[in-house]
């Protein structure tokens, strides 16, 4: 077998263009596809190889298909669909067969402008002959996905257009960012449980996806589960706590000179009427309450070691973490809210709402947020950040306009919901 390693989207359309140029039939299985409208050069190509389209087997989980691509699909009589909630379908498979030999392209690319252009994508071309092993699997999985799958009709289409119009209403202030409840979606009621596919692909998400998550999270968490700093329950009033807590380190560089009102927020000792709790409230840090009051300069003695802007190595990270940690009566909880919110862009904060997911989806069993083995603590600490920093969404090429730009400030800050207990299916649990 021939095997390609594809990493840029130029060289995927390439080899998709080459691929259907050389194939006798070819069959799709993909999570999401979107067209552009049809202008997309990703599926002008499938529109003009259509003859050879076998069958199309497309997903409609979360409202991602475009239904201009479902519209032409069931025209063509080549549409499957799937759309059942027993797990999300995940799958991006393009198969082509010639007379006696196959290949396929299968990796992280949906059928879609994102996946053929803008997003950060890896996949494989392999090349065989049909006897081999290899095209007994695909063809195998295709089955599955076959079995799964159905065709619709035009009430179905239509349905799901409707759907797809009102499923995601975006206003300019990320505050009022909603995800409408639809009847079909994965999860339907504030409150309900993500499935396992959120924590177990995290890692995976291109940044479509992770943008696609924070969407239906924000409308899970409009719950009593979480109505504990805020008014109304939405979390994301918690954009509220990264705006203030970014603009103040950015306008006065350290703790000491804050003033106090913007130093409590900032370190989470504020009333939880003001919102300052996500990301870690601090309310009950007797000691630390009294050291943000009266001598923020020992906090700003190792906070200053991670920089305002830019990369921070390791080393910086690791020098940080040994110095507040000997402070007296200061866990790495308190280390961690700091260090997340001088830099959401690059870390995360770990609270009692979140610990018990991270570690059991991680299997960093040393990532607890109030460990008291420290050097074990960093290393797990350091671990989970690499994978975060080695994940297709965090090395995107992040938005410069817009709600997503906002996201991107804070992207690694807004990983915390995909891991909140509640949303595991876990027991409910007093923050």
């Amino acid at each position: 077998m021939e095997t390609v390693f594809i990493s840029s989207s130029d060289v995927l359309l390439k080899h998709l263009e080459r691929e259907l140029e050389n194939c006798k039939s070819f069959r799709l299985a993909v999570a999401w596809a979107s067209s552009g409208e049809g202008k997309g050069i990703h599926w002008q190509l499938i529109d003009k190889h259509r003859d050879k389209l076998k069958e199309a087997i497309v997903g409609l989980h979360f409202h991602q298909t475009e239904p201009y691509v479902l519209y032409q699909l069931h025209e063509w009589r080549k549409l499957n669909i799937i759309y059942d909630t027993n797990g999300v379908f995940h799958s991006k498979l393009y198969l082509f067969e010639t007379e006696l030999g196959f290949s396929v392209i299968m990796g992280s690319s949906n059928l879609t402008v994102g996946g053929f252009y803008h997003n950060m994508e890896s996949n494989v071309l392999v090349r065989g002959e049909k006897s081999e092993p290899f095209f007994f699997e695909l063809e195998g999985f295709y089955r599955l996905c076959k079995k799964r799958s159905r065709i619709p009709d035009k009430i179905d289409l239509e349905k799901y257009e409707c759907d797809y119009d009102e499923c995601i209403r975006i206003s300019p202030d990320l505050s009022t960012f909603v995800v409408a409840d639809k009847r079909k979606a994965v999860m339907t009621r504030p409150g309900d449980s993500l499935p396992d596919y959120f924590w177990e692909e995290i890692f995976q998400f291109n940044w479509e996806e992770y943008v696609h998550g924070l969407k239906y999270l924000n409308y899970l968490m409009r719950s009593s589960l979480f109505n504990l700093y805020n008014e109304d329950g939405n979390r994301w009033d918690a954009v509220n706590t990264l705006d203030k807590c970014f603009e103040s380190i950015h306008k006065f560089k350290t703790l000491s000179s804050m003033p106090e009102d913007e130093r409590k927020f900032f370190c989470g000792t504020a009333s939880f009427k003001t919102g300052c709790g996500w990301f870690g409230s601090m309310t009950g840090a007797g000691y630390f309450k009294n050291i943000v009051n009266t001598q923020p300069k020992i906090l700003d003695t190792h906070l200053d070691r991670i920089p305002l802007i830019g990369t921070v190595s390791e080393d910086q990270v690791i020098e940080y973490f040994n110095g507040i940690l000997s402070v007296e009566h200061i866990g790495s909880g308190i280390a961690l809210r700091l260090l997340s919110m001088k830099r959401p862009d690059l870390f995360l904060s770990i609270n009692k709402r979140t610990e018990k997911v991270i570690v059991e989806r991680t299997n960093l069993k040393g990532l607890k947020y109030n460990s008291q083995r420290k050097e074990e603590f960093i290393e797990a600490y350091l671990e989970f950040h690499r994978r975060i920093y080695n994940s297709p969404w965090f090395q995107y090429n992040l938005p410069t306009e817009g709600i997503e730009a906002k996201i991107s400030k804070y992207r690694v800050a807004w990983l915390d919901p995909f891991f909140y207990e509640e949303l595991s299916g876990a027991e409910e649990q007093n923050a």
